[in-house]
């Protein structure tokens, strides 16, 4: 079951209209599907005015998706169509505490609104020992990350401004590669949200 899955069924659980579902239709891939490149490709000349250039702007996307899949830090990638949103799921986020100790954090939905230029992350790992209470927590409970917020929006500077760069320029493959380096690594001393040690040990420590 792809990291997918389960959000899907979250968002779906909470709509407050069954009839009018909140989940958007998103075509995921875990390799090289066509649907999906050919929406990543175009998403990227999104920006683009010139019809020459959003030509090869696209043609470096539908280029630059063949490495974007290829990442080991995804399980898999998707598009909301409708939305003009890439989706990216990452595997399991661990970050080392102070003591050098292995914490696992979550693994992640980072949704990029191209238009916008937005993008915000939801931690999907349900929190232990919380099962009997009838409620789905994640991350600390309140924070999905030691750098992102309970609205899901992260505390960068310099990355910010080349994230926005990046989509503005149609390279999406650079976007994603800032994104994903944020929420894989934690800035000790400087914890915006809360520190790694509020998330649970990782039985694997190396």
């Amino acid at each position: 079951m792809s990291v997918f899955s389960g959000w899907r069924k979250r968002k779906n659980s909470i709509t407050e209209n069954p009839a009018k579902p909140t989940v958007p239709e998103i075509v995921e891939t875990v390799g090289i599907d066509e649907t999906v490149r050919n929406g990543f490709a175009t998403l990227c000349s999104t920006h683009v005015k010139d019809d020459a250039e959003k030509e090869v702007v696209f043609k470096k996307g539908f280029d630059d998706f063949v490495q974007l899949v290829r990442n080991p830090q995804l399980q898999c990638v998707a598009i909301n169509f409708a939305a003009g949103e890439l989706l990216l799921g990452t595997h399991l986020v661990r970050l080392q505490d102070n003591n050098k100790m292995w914490r696992k954090i979550g693994e992640f939905i980072i949704t990029l609104n191209v238009e916008m230029k937005e993008y915000t992350f939801q931690n999907l790992t349900p929190l232990t020992g919380m099962e009997d209470t009838g409620m789905e927590q994640f991350g600390t409970g309140l924070y999905h990350h030691p750098h992102i917020s309970e609205y899901g929006a992260i505390c960068m500077t310099d990355g910010a401004v080349q994230i926005k760069t990046a989509i503005a320029d149609g390279n999406l493959l650079e976007a994603c590669r800032i994104l994903l380096a944020a929420v894989f690594s934690a800035n000790p001393g400087q914890y915006p949200s809360a520190t790694v040690e509020k998330w649970p040990l990782d039985e694997i420590q190396e």
